[in-house]
């Protein structure tokens, strides 16, 4: 089995759970969790199972144990006129470098849960926490744990947030906060004596080899057996980190999932449209040749029309033709009957003369008989 203790910065919210949300929570379980500060010890927590004083208590301490060096910097810097650089406990509170510290501690698997009870780990890291303030007060004070959190509502196993502060005492006995200044005074070696102090070679990775040998003598003294040698082969992810990146990868799943079935409905959407536009071009091709077999029959309509249109007008010319033709003919023929008829007057006339010449006057003499009875 592993025991982990590993460090880095974190943020009181995640911590404190006040007001915080995140995919791998699991807010049923959120109740289990457990909180401690350096004022108010164990503390009581809300519905949602969350402290919301714990930020308050931290920044509390930065207020009443910092605010002495700080103002006393900050009248140099106003001697100075450097106004901007005139800061108060709270600013110190927030940046990345004066922060509290952040430690991750668990046993087990980061993964699985159930083979260490909440209450064994709580126990283990409040025996553990014991002695860091134990050993800090022997060496100078030089770190303060000021917050405890166990957190039982997450995917992974059952883990406590530990936040604490370096501090050390300057030239006016004011404390001040330093991780460097505070470990050389309390006389951390570097690994390397003989080399200059690198991100390879700091007081910090002497205090934090001690504090994890110390971690696991407690887990072991608890009765589980741990790994000791270091995964040295990979580099090292918290929990935080760890959680964090599977629920990035099940989002990325799921983005992909989501990316998949959009990619299949808009192949088939891009066949629909293709068979949709086949259909259309189907359509205006038989439009098409719908409109030209219309066109062509009412061309030729309108070329029949004119056909007949013309034969009409043929016919009409030549009724009126004939219609001339035969009312002449019909002067004609009355001309010549009127002709022949008086031909054949003068004829008769011609012959009544005739026989008028040719006739005795005498003959044409009547007897005269006397009266009758005579």
């Amino acid at each position: 089995m592993r025991a982990t203790n590993h460090h880095g910065r974190g943020t009181a919210k995640h911590a404190s759970r006040h007001g915080y949300t995140a995919p791998h929570i699991d807010k049923a379980r959120s109740k289990d969790n457990r909180f401690w500060t350096w004022c108010g010890g164990v503390r009581e927590t809300d519905a949602d199972g969350a402290c919301p004083g714990l930020e308050g208590d931290e920044r509390l301490y930065y207020s009443s144990m910092f605010r002495k060096g700080i103002e006393a910097q900050n009248e140099i810097y106003r001697k100075r006129r450097q106004y901007g650089k005139v800061r108060t406990p709270d600013d110190f509170y927030a940046r990345r470098v004066t922060q509290p510290e952040e430690s991750l501690l668990y046993i087990g698997d980061k993964s699985f849960r159930g083979a260490v009870s909440p209450d064994v780990l709580w126990d283990c890291v409040r025996e553990y926490v014991a002695w860091e303030r134990e050993f800090s007060r022997a060496h100078g004070d030089f770190y303060v744990p000021l917050s405890l959190s166990l957190h039982a509502d997450e995917r992974g196993q059952w883990h406590v947030h530990e936040r604490g502060v370096y501090q050390y005492a300057d030239g006016a006995g004011n404390l001040r906060i330093g991780q460097a200044a505070a470990l050389e005074a309390a006389g951390f070696p570097l690994p390397d004596p003989d080399a200059d102090r690198s991100v390879d070679n700091n007081r910090k990775m002497t205090w934090d080899a001690a504090r994890r040998e110390k971690w696991l003598d407690v887990v072991e003294a608890h009765g589980f057996q741990v790994e000791r040698e270091p995964e040295e082969e990979r580099p090292h992810m918290g929990l935080e980190a760890w959680q964090a990146w599977r629920d990035s990868m099940a989002e990325a799943e799921a983005v992909a999932g989501r990316a998949a079935v959009a990619l299949q409905e808009a192949q088939e959407a891009r066949r629909e449209a293709q068979a949709e536009r086949e259909a259309v071009r189907a359509v205006k091709t038989a439009q098409g040749a719908i409109a030209d077999a219309i066109g062509t029959g009412i061309l030729r309509r309108k070329r029949r029309e004119a056909e007949l249109v013309q034969r009409e007008a043929d016919v009409a010319a030549l009724e009126a033709a004939l219609d001339v033709v035969g009312r002449d003919m019909l002067r004609r023929r009355q001309e010549a009957q009127q002709r022949r008829q008086e031909g054949r007057a003068r004829a008769r006339a011609a012959d009544g003369d005739r026989m008028l010449d040719s006739v005795d006057p005498a003959s044409l003499d009547v007897p005269d008989r006397g009266p009758k009875g005579r």
